[in-house]
């Protein structure tokens, strides 16, 4: 048994707190919109409505991602803050954001947008990648979606940003029936309601 419990440990790839469990992979291919490739720009501030437990923000509480794009690139810095669920002290982190695979040319049957999240707090880090899975031309909020496959299993994380801090009831189960599609239990996210910061 001792042998078992090892090789599950050595064949389990660093985690940060995500969901795994056995499978593959679900397909996956972002989603796009008409004027997708002409309007497209995530600078904005964003409060976290929903998000895969992590061990970067596991004493975190009403998180917020203030996105800020670098030129007229698809890279962003991200400043991140919140409070200590614990204690209710400020947090803050910083980080970029990296969206990759936007081509011009791309066609909603071809695109494979990734958006990479890379964080750091001067003592740990954090890097996630996620596909976009549902969004509005206003980007009012945004559903990430990210799996990794490893061995027998594979590992799943998701984000889902809003630009208020309240969601409303019409918003909330699409955001989540989005993620539900691709068999992600709702469970294995946190939900942040009422979080005015």
């Amino acid at each position: 048994m001792k042998g078992i419990l090892l090789l599950i440990l050595v064949l389990t790839p660093p985690s940060f707190g995500q969901k795994y469990t056995f499978g593959t992979c679900p397909s996956v291919q972002s989603y796009v919109f008409a004027g997708f490739y002409t309007t497209f720009n995530v600078a904005d501030t964003y409060y976290v409505y929903a998000i895969s437990p992590s061990l970067f923000f596991h004493q975190w509480n009403c998180l917020s991602f203030q996105i800020t794009r670098i030129g007229t690139t698809a890279q962003y810095t991200v400043a991140v803050s919140g409070v200590n669920k614990f204690t209710g002290a400020p947090l803050s982190a910083n980080g970029v954001l990296t969206v990759s695979g936007h081509l011009a040319t791309a066609t909603a049957t071809t695109v494979t947008d990734l958006f990479t999240f890379t964080f750091s707090d001067g003592w740990k880090s954090f890097s996630e990648s996620y596909y976009l899975l549902e969004t509005v031309a206003n980007l009012d909020y945004i559903v990430l979606y990210g799996c990794d496959s490893f061995g027998w299993g594979k590992k799943e994380n998701a984000l889902i940003l809003t630009t208020t801090t309240t969601i409303t009831p019409d918003v909330a189960s699409r955001a989540l029936s989005a993620l539900m599609a691709k068999g992600y239990p709702l469970h294995a996210v946190r939900t942040y309601v009422g979080c005015q910061t």
